[in-house]
């Protein structure tokens, strides 16, 4: 197989993590190769109006996400099973194309919390070491949240987060989060609009005597110039964030913020249309050595010899890499040995129960976005209304109508533009849906933060079995 000239630092996918790595090396002068499946999306269709609305392409047939009928994961829920490929993803979804999903994220930003880095020291001081059960797979980070916190500061700076600061070295500020970690400075720019829904929100929680703040969005409330000399555009509110590239370069992406930075720089070289298929690993010397690579379009196969090899695609991506090039131990869940694939997760956001007087439950689970679950299952008529977080919009409510369905099920309103869909549900599960908006009594013992940015109908309807 031919072998192509060694590079000093070769990063295996083109998104977020890669675009910050190479941001850090190549200002030192290091050589760094970036290998990406995907093309450029810069000068696509779904960069530009009007294509970049399409709706039918880039959000209901995923036309930025990986090709699951070309590649894919596969899954089991039980160990004894034999696993299949997955064929359509509406949770997690990896992006192709340089900038990867940090094109088409929707902008949620939060920082981690003062205690998560130390979330096991945290609970055993809280709740004794007891309470954690000796399978949990719970531990320190071996690193805590003020050593983390110049490089939160760094990234906001660099992708004109927008935001309301409520913890600056200590001191408490009006309209931010009171329970935020210290931060070292204000957000880069002011928070986004807050329309009228997210007034009327904030009022009711200011009436029960709870909080409520804008989040902290990658998205620009004005127009922006990073610390790189890179800009980004005022938001439109337009709705059009997940699964979408933002058509005003408002949206903080590595396409936008990165890439072009670095493409100027003599030491960086970004090759696209390159499918990795595995590594080379000399076991005696415990170190991979090269990447084997498949020229999307020639069909030419070679390997790419490098010093340091990185692996930046998504997690799941990583691990398989890491399993079919027999390096490291896969982890055994049985044994709890092994490290590859052990803890993945994805989303790491929490949920809290909110408990309304009208037994109050989402049925919509919007792809990629913060959401606020409510749910009372203590009553049997199962007459549920919800109020959630939609990807890149404000705070939206609907009410389920208790019809039990022929099939003893919930059959989900079409939304619009969309598809009729069904799932297991218990009997006597409400349907259809229909949107409500209207203000309701709140009972809750966490802070609720509340987007204020519009988004539409289409996108706020979309959920995911």
């Amino acid at each position: 197989m031919k072998q192509r000239a060694s590079k000093t630092v070769v990063i295996v996918g083109g998104g977020l993590t890669a675009g910050l790595i190479a941001r850090q090396l190549t200002a030192k002068g290091c050589e760094v190769l970036v290998l990406e499946r995907g093309g450029d999306h810069s000068k696509g269709p779904e960069s530009s109006l009007p294509n970049q609305r399409d709706e039918l392409r880039w959000a209901v047939r995923q036309g930025l996400i990986q090709d699951w009928s070309r590649e894919t994961y596969t899954l089991r829920h039980q160990h004894n099973q034999t696993a299949l490929p997955v064929r359509w993803m509406e949770s997690f979804l990896p992006g192709q194309g340089l900038g990867g999903a940090g094109n088409h994220w929707n902008g949620h930003l939060w920082r981690w919390a003062e205690y998560d880095p130390q979330l096991r020291s945290h609970y055993e001081r809280r709740y004794g070491k007891q309470a954690i059960p000796a399978d949990m797979p719970l531990q320190d980070w071996g690193v805590t949240y003020a050593e983390m916190e110049p490089y939160h500061d760094l990234f906001e700076k660099l992708f004109g987060v927008s935001g309301q600061a409520g913890n600056i070295d200590g001191k408490k500020l009006p309209g931010g989060n009171p329970f935020e970690a210290p931060r070292s400075g204000p957000y880069p720019q002011a928070p986004l609009h807050v329309l009228e829904s997210g007034l009327v929100f904030k009022q009711a929680c200011d009436k029960l005597g709870y909080h409520a703040f804008p989040q902290a969005a990658a998205n620009s409330s004005g127009a922006y110039t990073n610390p790189d000399g890179q800009k980004l555009g005022q938001c439109q509110y337009c709705g059009h964030c997940e699964r979408f590239i933002c058509e005003a370069n408002a949206k903080g992406s590595p396409q936008v913020l990165l890439y072009p930075m670095l493409r100027q720089r003599k030491s960086f070289e970004v090759r696209l249309n390159t499918q990795v298929l595995g590594l080379r690993y000399d076991a005696q010397g415990k170190r991979a050595t090269a990447v084997h690579c498949l020229d999307l379009l020639t069909g030419e196969e070679y390997e790419q010899p490098a010093e340091v090899i990185v692996l930046a695609a998504f997690t799941m991506s990583n691990a398989q890499l890491l399993l079919h090039s027999k390096i490291g131990t896969p982890y055994d869940p049985v044994s709890n040995t092994g490290v590859v694939g052990k803890n993945f997760c994805y989303q790491v956001n929490t949920g809290v129960d909110l408990f309304f007087k009208d037994k109050w439950f989402n049925p919509f689970l919007a792809s990629g976005s913060t959401q606020i679950l409510i749910d009372d299952f203590n009553n049997d008529n199962f007459d549920h209304t919800g109020l959630g977080f939609l990807g890149g919009g404000t705070i939206q409510a609907y009410q389920s109508v208790a019809v039990p369905s022929r099939d003893d099920g919930c059959r989900m309103a079409p939304r619009a533009g969309g598809r009729r869909g069904s799932r297991p549900m218990p009997t006597g599960m409400p349907t259809p849906c229909r949107w409500v908006s209207r203000a309701a009594a709140i009972r809750t013992g966490a802070t609720i933060s509340a987007w204020t940015r519009p988004i539409a109908m289409s996108m706020a309807g979309r959920w995911s079995a």
